[in-house]
């Protein structure tokens, strides 16, 4: 293998189990698809344009991923150029590249290294990111490993700003936004992860720790994963952020990949399938063929791999009509129509990946069927035709079901144990309530934690932080969302919070903050504390206004009164009339 990479710290070129240095003029399509999957989406283009193109959707993103994007030429590159296009629903105003390992390259454990240049521009998004892959069974798009985000702004220049994080299956996200004092952008950055499944994650540039998130602060995956690399752009809806797309942005930005790598120990019990794979240097079981081929052979042993051919289903013109909004009935109609050739063929209608209704195709080619939902909130629906050209899959269409008609089975829990004696970790808050000034304001949050043991683990969660707001400690490290966890250190540190707020209104945002701690192996929390934050607008220009009022004002005469400063500061009627004025709107 030819490679532009060295075995990380504690591994050995023996050790590597997986390389695309991506030479040649052309993709491997044994180890990448050009479109963005999940374990969810079944291994189907996320927001699928019946093209091959794939979408993380329009909340965040000003970008569309079609395969004309992704070019090899020794190294690969994904470009983002400002063309329109319309797909799933939606107008994107930019075009671009994504791969993604789904079904290819999926491991459970080991260190993974990725050799990137980051695109420069306002709005450029590149991230490296990890979803459950084909190889997790049933377990949906339950966790995601961020290796790196881009564009996020922060406490230094944008170039050399990165985010990393993971997030949960129950929708909290663990993580930071770091300045690495590097222009990302400026050449070739080695991003790299070192996964202990169950126990945790450690975050690497160039062969130097960033982060680290482990089990003591939420649950570490375990479970084989894709690798999705993406160049993202973001919209205006991530203005308090990250950069956004406007008029200063270049009409192209390129993300170039010069490597992946994954490294496995021997003995680790961590795993990797896929066709570009090499044995272990234990002479574990050779790889699986992509064409019904034998597996390729240990570097010190040998071992042998079943072959398997495996067919792309052709995608139908499948399309679901009457689903999507808000709805109460638990059995609402889904219909939707394929092509007329397929009339007489079966459509098989889901809901995440559980079947809930079976339709005929008609001779014009529609069909529809009655389900009953069972899952309050989100339902993701989907269909599937089958047909002599393979089975293909619909666009996927939200349902938000407000009222259930089933009971939902209680959910076990590890011990939490909350109360107000001394076995808690105590929280103080200097002041309930704040204020800080939009367009950029600050404030420091006041608060300490202490804990009745010796023990340094304690964490802090704050909830409900609203998204123009952000929280920055003292190393200059900077949260966001709607749910963050800090370690003692970085509490011990200070948070600032900082108010991007660009309205003209003073919104208001509580703050839930809980102090928590281990104690016998069962987790102890404080009581709950609020802080309520109110945002005004950014300082406007009234100041400035008055200055220049005041200076008109004494070149018609008023600096003869101003002269009697005195007397008018005494409480003069004639200053009280020449404040009013200064003070009262014109035209």
């Amino acid at each position: 293998m030819s490679t532009t990479l060295t075995a990380p710290t504690g591994f050995t070129s023996s050790d590597l189990v997986f390389n695309d240095s991506f030479t040649g003029t052309s993709l491997d399509t044994a180890a990448w698809n050009t479109f963005v999957t999940s374990n969810a989406a079944q291994g189907y283009p996320w927001n699928d344009n019946g093209l091959g193109g794939s979408s993380e959707g329009p909340t965040y993103d000003a970008d569309y991923n079609m395969p004309s994007q992704v070019s090899v030429n020794n190294g690969l590159t994904l470009t983002a150029v400002q063309q329109s296009i319309t797909a799933a629903g939606s107008t994107y105003a930019v075009t671009t590249g994504a791969v993604s390992s789904y079904g290819k390259f999926e491991f459970d454990g080991g260190y993974l290294q990725v050799s990137m240049k980051a695109p420069s521009g306002d709005g450029a998004w590149p991230a490296l990111w990890l979803l459950p892959g084909s190889g997790a069974g049933n377990s949906g798009d339950n966790f995601e490993i961020d290796m790196q985000e881009g564009g996020e702004t922060g406490s230094g220049p944008t170039n050399d700003m990165m985010s990393y994080n993971l997030h949960n299956s129950s929708g909290d996200s663990f993580g930071n936004t770091v300045n690495t004092g590097t222009d990302l952008t400026a050449g070739y950055n080695t991003y790299g992860i070192d996964w202990v499944p169950g126990k945790s994650i450690t975050y690497y540039l160039n062969g130097k720790v960033i982060g680290e998130i482990t089990s003591a602060q939420t649950t570490i995956p375990d479970e084989p994963m894709e690798v999705i690399m993406s160049n993202e752009v973001a919209n205006s809806n991530a203005s308090s952020w990250h950069t956004t797309l406007d008029s200063s942005t270049p009409q192209s930005m390129a993300m170039q990949i010069a490597d992946v790598q994954l490294y496995q120990a021997p003995g680790s019990g961590d795993t990797v399938l896929g066709a570009n794979v090499t044995a272990g240097s234990t002479g574990t079981t050779g790889t699986t063929g992509t064409t019904g081929t034998t597996g390729t052979t240990g570097t010190t042993g040998s071992g042998t791999g079943t072959g398997t051919t495996t067919t792309t289903p052709t995608a139908p013109t499948v399309a679901i009509t009457s689903a999507g909004g808000t709805v109460t009935n638990a059995d609402p109609l889904i219909s939707g129509t394929v092509d007329v050739a397929d009339a007489g063929s079966t459509v098989k209608i889901l809901d995440g990946k559980t079947q809930i209704g079976t339709a005929v195709v008609a001779a014009n080619g529609a069909w529809s069927d009655e389900v009953t939902l069972t899952g309050q909130g989100a339902n993701v629906i989907t269909a599937t035709d089958t047909n002599a050209g393979g089975t293909g899959v619909s666009n996927a269409v939200t349902y938000t079901l407000t009222s259930a008609t089933t009971t939902t089975p209680p959910v076990t829990t590890p011990p939490v144990t909350t109360s107000s004696t001394t076995t808690s970790p105590t929280l103080t808050i200097a002041d309930s309530a704040l204020t800080v000034t939009g367009g950029g304001g600050k404030v420091g949050l006041g608060v300490s934690m202490t804990s009745p043991t010796s023990a340094t683990d304690e964490t802090l969660t704050i909830t409900g932080l609203p998204r123009y707001e952000t929280i920055t400690d003292g190393h200059g490290d900077r949260f966001h969302g709607s749910s963050i966890t800090l370690t003692e250190a970085q509490v011990d540190s200070g948070l600032t919070l900082t108010s991007n707020y660009r309205g003209h209104q003073h919104p208001v945002a509580t703050l839930t903050l809980t102090a928590s701690d281990t104690v016998a192996g069962a987790t102890v929390k404080s009581a709950s504390q609020s802080i309520v934050v109110t945002d005004p607008p950014p300082v406007s220009s009234t100041t400035t206004a008055k200055l220049a009022l005041l200076n008109q004002f004494a070149a018609s005469g008023f600096e003869n009164d101003w002269k009697g400063a005195p007397s008018m500061a005494n409480g003069s009627s004639q200053w009280a009339d020449q404040n009013g004025f200064l003070t009262s709107p014109h035209h």
